[in-house]
């Protein structure tokens, strides 16, 4: 089976940025110590403060849709709130070969 490649886009309100950073690099320890979870960094986008972009490789889908749901990954998002410029954009990746 192919590992899972994932992209999630989060924005922050102008003037949340703070809290936003706060509640997504909350979930990074916890998220990495997730069953399947091969990689979860987060970074920010340069030259647009709040835009927040997760990279993720999980080894299954079974084990995204765990992360989906465990408790940290909720809580996060609730601390997050209103400070949040909309939902999440969350891409699935598949690999193209160039070869």
């Amino acid at each position: 089976m192919a590992e899972l490649h994932v992209v999630a886009i989060i924005k922050a309100k102008e003037g949340k940025e703070a809290a936003v950073k706060e509640a997504m690099g909350s979930i990074i320890g916890p998220s990495r110590k997730d069953k399947g979870c091969i990689r979860y960094d987060l970074f920010e986008a340069q030259g647009a403060p709040g835009t927040l972009v997760n990279l993720e490789t999980w080894a299954s889908q079974e084990d995204l849709n765990e992360h989906m749901k465990s408790p940290h990954l909720g809580a996060a998002f609730a601390g997050a709130g209103d400070a949040l410029d909309g939902a999440p954009q969350i891409y699935l990746l598949n690999p193209i070969d160039v070869a």
